[in-house]
Order: C-alpha cells, then sequence, then structure tokens
C-alpha cells in the first residue's frame, strides 16, 4: 500500500491552503487591501472545496484507496472548515452560536467515528442525503462569506447569512440521523454492555425471556397464572433477545 499518491498529495496540499488562507487575512492593509483579501481568501478555500471532491474521485478512479487517506481526507476537510469559520467569526462575518454548532457537530462526529472504529463498525453507517445537503450549504456559504461583496444585484453577503443559517439547521438535523443510525447499528453493543456489567439486568432479561413460555391465555381468553410466580401474568410485549 503506498502512502505517497496522487489522492494523498491533493489532501496534503489541502491541509497546507490552511496557513495560507489565515495570513491572507492578517497582512496589512498597505499590503493588501479588504476587497484584495476577500478575493484571495474565497479562490484558496474554492481550490480546497475543490481538491475535497478532487481527491475522493481519484483515489476510486485510480483505484489509490487507502488507510493513511480515508483517515487524512475527513481531517483536512475539519481543519480548513474550521479555520475559515473561526476567521469569519473574528472579521464579524458570522454569529458565534452558528460557529459553536458546526465547529461543535465535527468534533462529536470525528468522536463517534473514532467509537465506531475501536468497535470495527466504521463502515456501517452510511452518509445520509441530509448530510450531503448540509456540506454543501456550508461550503457555498463560507465562499460567499469569504467574498463578502455584492456583485452588480446579487447580494452575496445576504445568500451567504441565509445559507450559513441553513446549514447550522440541518448540522443539527444531520446529527440526528447520524446518532439514531449508530445506535441502531451499535444497540447490541450497548445491551451486551450493560448486561455484563450490571448482572442483575441479565437475570431480568432472562426472566422476560421464559414468563412468556410460563404463562398463556385459557380457551376462554382469560389470563392462565404464571407458573411459579403466585399471580396472573400476561406479558404483551415479549422481548426478543
Amino acid at each position: 500500500m503506498k502512502i505517497i499518491n496522487v489522492p494523498n498529495l491533493l489532501t496534503l496540499f489541502r491541509v497546507a491552503l490552511i496557513p495560507v488562507l489565515v495570513i491572507i487575512f492578517y497582512v496589512p492593509d498597505s499590503t493588501l487591501s479588504l476587497t484584495e483579501k476577500n478575493i484571495l481568501g474565497t479562490f484558496i478555500f474554492s481550490v480546497a472545496a475543490i481538491t475535497d471532491w478532487l481527491d475522493g474521485y481519484l483515489a476510486r478512479k485510480l483505484k489509490q484507496t487507502s488507510k493513511f487517506g480515508a483517515f487524512l481526507d475527513p481531517v483536512a476537510d475539519k481543519l480548513i472548515v474550521i479555520t475559515a469559520l473561526l476567521l469569519l467569526l473574528d472579521l464579524g462575518r458570522i454569529n458565534i452560536v452558528v460557529a459553536l454548532i458546526i465547529i461543535g457537530r465535527e468534533f462529536t462526529v470525528s468522536s463517534l467515528r473514532e467509537w465506531m472504529a475501536q468497535l470495527g463498525k466504521s463502515q456501517s453507517i452510511a452518509v445520509a442525503f441530509i448530510g450531503k445537503l448540509k456540506t454543501t450549504a456550508q461550503m457555498t456559504a463560507i465562499i460567499f462569506l469569504l467574498y463578502f461583496e455584492n456583485i452588480a444585484f446579487i447580494p452575496i453577503q445576504k445568500i451567504g447569512e441565509i445559507l450559513i443559517y441553513l446549514a447550522a439547521l440541518l448540522t443539527v438535523i444531520s446529527m440526528f440521523y447520524y446518532l439514531k443510525d449508530i445506535y441502531e447499528c451499535c444497540k447490541e453493543n450497548v445491551i451486551h454492555y450493560y448486561v455484563t456489567s450490571y448482572p442483575i439486568i441479565d437475570s431480568m432479561l432472562k426472566i422476560a425471556k421464559i414468563l412468556p413460555s410460563a404463562c398463556g391465555n385459557s380457551s376462554a381468553g382469560r389470563a392462565i397464572p404464571c407458573q411459579g410466580i403466585g399471580r396472573e401474568f400476561e406479558p404483551r410485549f415479549p422481548l426478543q433477545i
């Protein structure tokens, strides 16, 4: 397995663009005007967004997928997005709540993916359509807010603000979808953890499994007393174990 290949080089190039993006907005105004900073910043982030799509495409096309690339690509994505959001926050172009929602979600998803990898189920969670929609709205919003200047009759600033709020909303929704998929995927592991950690739960589950076979209904529909229990019991929700 080769670590140095075209897709991974593109990903490393995207990481290398991060300090360049930051430096541009903090050079003296005598060197670059605000308009020039906005244009260069927008260009650099747009190039990074293109390489984000291109490295994945080339990895599949050239059959150069690798574990290193699978690790580095999402890290590079999060670094460039978080850097851009912090820049926009410092420039006063986005609300701090929006930045916290998006950045918090990125850290949460990264932690959950790491946990899933430890369980050996990192490939079990598919990316939902709403997640792709969130990414599209988020990347477009950042590009518009980095440029931050209207073009003729097109209100770039206003469109960027609307899109970043939409991205924040989709971030929350997609997070719930993600957590739901993880629960469905790992609920057996969760049940196993509690059963092995708390013997009383194991005993209760065994009783719940035995009771339906020990109880029943008479031909008249009356509940039959459970054997050894001393009272009537008619299970309504049998537990499958």
